[in-house]
């Protein structure tokens, strides 16, 4: 029986395809596991083949097995039953938990005076951004996993210059203020709070060689803003993905909120039609393109869209139905926590939030 590592699969999946035989309870399994164009996933039970072996009947024995469990402890035992049962497994170490905290970087842009980098994190659909030129870099919404950006800049020699969201995240918890503390540099964002330097609308940011304009675009929260890098790249939060936009429905407004973002959406849509659409989300990992990266131009997203051409009132109607929908998982103390730090510091109890998925658009 072998393990493997989160890095590691993560590159693996980016190539070959990959059998996963998910062992969580089943409720667990529909609401969140492992998926992408080369993943072929199956839920079995861990308690019933720990109870009897013959409960792997339903595996095809001579496919290569990848388990995972929550935490990667029951993913070994049901391993080991595994490998005396014949099969070719390999267990996921850290489990859904070690998923969850899985970053990879792919380049949005290499423009000779500076370079801009996706994040992706697998396992949440969060997209965070990073900015380089003449040896200065921004963020734009980072995890809480501060070690991954650390790593980057360190490699590169790159110095941070500032941090910025987008808006006050309901999924996960932000890196600004970690970030802010260990690099000594003002965290930005739309909503005043201790530890935090307010955005206007219009303010500019020089790093290096390039400008970036911040961009009022309330509507998914009243906080929310865009970012325009270089005239040609736009980081728009959670105001327009995709495939759908934001739903402005998490504070409780949802008429309110869908009127402004309505707004929003008719304001960005005034930039080119080449303009390149960077969200800081995305729903399914068919957004992500042939150039593994989630991004569209806006030209691109308004022939996809219709929401991108109604009139308010059905506009408004269509995004106050996902105030139905299921929201993200324990949103109410990550936006506490967000909004000011209020809360426990504890890591383990932080990571223990962000279990699940994001669910923070409005589908087109």
């Amino acid at each position: 029986m072998r393990t493997i590592s989160v890095e590691e699969f993560g590159q693996a999946m980016n190539q070959k395809p990959l059998a996963v035989v998910d062992i969580r309870p089943f409720d667990d399994y529909q609401a969140w596991h492992i998926e992408g164009p080369r993943i072929e996933s199956q839920h079995l039970d861990g308690t019933s083949i720990l109870r009897d072996a013959k409960t792997l009947q339903a595996l095809d024995s001579e496919t290569p097995w990848v388990v995972v469990c929550a935490l990667g402890e029951t993913a070994k035992a049901v391993g080991a039953v595994m490998d005396r049962e014949g099969y070719d497994v390999t267990v996921l170490e850290g489990g859904m938990a070690a998923w969850n905290r899985y970053h990879e970087l792919h380049a949005v842009a290499e423009e000779p005076t500076f370079s801009l980098f996706q994040i992706q994190r697998r396992g949440k659909g969060c997209l965070s951004y990073l900015l380089a030129s003449n040896g200065e870099a921004m963020l734009f919404d980072p995890s809480q996993f501060v070690d991954v950006y650390q790593r980057i800049l360190d490699q590169n020699g790159w110095r941070l210059k500032a941090v910025a969201d987008t808006h006050v995240h309901a999924d996960h918890i932000t890196g600004g203020f970690f970030l802010s503390e260990r690099y000594h540099v003002p965290f930005w964002r739309g909503q005043n709070s201790p530890g935090v330097s307010l955005l206007q609308d219009g303010q500019e940011f020089k790093v290096g060689a390039v400008t970036v304009k911040a961009i009022a675009s309330p509507g998914h929260t009243p906080d929310s803003f865009s970012f325009l890098i270089a005239g040609r790249y736009l980081l728009t939060g959670d105001a327009l993905f995709v495939s759908g936009v934001g739903r402005p429905d998490l504070g409780g407004h949802a008429k309110e909120w869908g009127e402004d973002l309505h707004r929003s959406l008719q304001q960005l849509q005034s930039l080119a039609p080449e303009t390149v659409i960077l969200p800081a989300h995305y729903a399914h990992w068919s957004e992500i393109n042939d150039h593994g990266i989630v991004a569209g131009t806006l030209g691109d997203l308004q022939a996809q869209n219709p929401l991108l051409h109604e009139p308010l009132e059905s506009f408004v109607n269509h995004v106050e139905a996902s105030a139905s929908a299921m929201t993200p998982p324990n949103y109410e103390p990550i936006v506490a926590f967000n909004v000011s730090q209020k809360g426990p510091l504890d890591p383990a109890i932080l990571r223990s939030w962000e279990i699940g998925p994001n669910r923070c658009a409005a589908p087109a």
